[in-house]
């Protein structure tokens, strides 16, 4: 997967990329990391309002199909 145009600290443009399953596997270890310290992610009422956590199980979900 193309991950976008980044931008380096010298000016110069680099394009990363990335497998599928590398993906899923940094979005669901980002989510866990996030997640143990989030408190709207902590409190099972304001989960969804998290849209870091919720960008990253969506993620996490789409590279594992």
């Amino acid at each position: 997967m193309d991950l976008g145009e980044r931008q380096a600290a010298d000016g110069t443009s680099w394009f990363p990329r990335a497998c599928r399953p590398c993906i899923a596997n940094r979005a669901h270890r980002g989510l866990l990391d996030h997640g143990a310290t989030c408190l709207l992610c902590a409190a099972e009422e304001t989960a969804a309002d998290c849209a870091i956590g919720r960008g990253l199980y969506r993620l996490q979900r789409e590279c594992r199909r």
